[in-house]
């Protein structure tokens, strides 16, 4: 699907005023205040950034995404400059650049990263990176993705094997708590995931959990009865005490669903590459559309600048390649999914639909709630562990 500039600019827009199912701001809460926009002064100049970079020690970059190799491969067709990139959970990479920054150490140079609300909570208050835009670019990415620096949007949807099921067996959500799918259900284990937890953030918002309590209606005709806060909460105690299968990835997940063959396969919540990989690997996945009233959620990437990398130049020049479209389309040409930049057309292949539906089908993780999602971290990935036993 292509979509004219002008046309994703406005998209873009529309998503920010109405952060899709989510809302602005979480219900109940005040309004975030505006981030501070980290202050560019220098002009722009891949000329300049390249020639010092080649005095550098090659860039070390990490990235949650393992098509960090092919970007780092693209960046050196480009540039000629050596990058090592390689494939880090959020965890991982939280404990590698704390632990070099700390030290006076610094190897790392880049992070591409999920965990938004700990490089906003921790990581950049205490200066363990920084926050680079890139000067050309600060008109074309909206200012609510700045601080930190939003690199692309992806997804984690739920997923079928239609070896198993002619359509998706899920049609409501509250169906991933309901006794028929104990044990059959499957997602990346939360509690070393953090992103699903700010998922689960965005879930026990009032609006949100009022569409929750609505879907529990509609699905079971009574209202719900709860004594936890809301139906954000209960939905979350009830799905991981149906003993869901959680794995290490997403891959984990992609395999337990996908395997071929199976007639009786669980369904689960995976990131679209694993929908866009899957003839590669063997697996037999679709992605659960109508289910209501979200079909899963989108995320951030966020890329930053390591502070006191020994590679300062290559890392600017490199977080300017990512939010271009040869940085961003070997992850977005994939499966879907959109650049930050609002001058980079959307990929090529999409297994959620046009934004429109983006919008409709799935709750988005807007930097907004960073800071809600970090102050309900414990307690969420509390309530999970505890009913999970």
């Amino acid at each position: 699907m292509q979509v004219p500039r002008s046309a994703l600019a406005i998209l873009v827009t529309g998503l920010l005023l109405s952060v899709a199912c989510g809302g602005g701001a979480p219900a109940g809460t005040s309004a975030p205040t505006a981030p501070t926009i980290a202050a560019t002064t220098e002009p722009f100049s891949e000329a300049v950034l390249l020639a010092a970079a080649k005095n550098e020690p090659p860039l070390v970059a990490l990235n949650n995404s393992g098509i960090v190799t092919t970007l780092a491969a693209e960046f050196e067709k480009k540039y000629g400059l050596k990058v090592n990139g390689t494939k880090a959970d959020s965890p991982t990479q939280v404990q590698q650049v704390t632990r070099e920054v700390q030290s006076g150490n610094v190897t790392l140079g880049v992070l591409s990263i999920e965990d938004g609300a700990l490089v906003q909570a921790q990581l950049i208050p205490q200066k363990i990176v920084t926050n680079y835009v890139p000067p050309d670019m600060a008109k074309s990415i909206a200012a609510e993705w700045q601080n930190p620096l939003v690199q692309l949007w992806d997804a984690k949807v739920i997923g079928y094997n239609p070896d198993s099921y002619s359509s998706c067996p899920i049609t409501n959500i509250w169906d991933l708590t309901d006794a028929k799918w104990k044990g059959k259900t499957s997602i990346r284990d939360p509690l070393g995931t953090p992103e699903q937890i700010t998922w689960f953030s965005w879930l026990v918002a009032d609006d949100n959990a009022a569409k929750l309590a609505t879907a529990y209606q509609q699905k079971y005709g009574a209202a719900l009865q709860t004594t936890e806060k809301n139906a954000g909460y209960e939905f979350i105690k009830r799905w991981a005490a149906n003993k869901p299968i959680t794995g290490k990835s997403d891959d984990d997940t992609a395999a337990a669903v996908g395997a071929p063959g199976q007639k009786d396969a669980p369904v689960g919540v995976m990131s679209l590459g694993k929908f866009g990989e899957a003839p590669g690997k063997g697996n037999k996945l679709a992605v659960c559309k109508g289910v209501t009233p979200w079909i899963g959620y989108a995320y951030p990437r966020y890329a930053v600048m390591v502070t006191n990398t020994p590679s300062p130049n290559a890392a600017k020049l490199y977080l300017h390649f990512l939010m271009t479209a040869d940085g961003a389309g070997p992850s977005i040409n994939d499966h879907g999914g959109f650049s930050a930049n609002t001058d980079v057309a959307p990929g090529k292949n999409e297994f959620v639909g046009t934004r429109d539906e983006w919008q409709r089908s799935l709750v988005f993780l807007a930097p907004s709630g960073n800071d809600r999602g970090w102050q309900l971290r414990t307690p969420l990935t509390d309530l999970w562990r505890l009913n999970k036993i």
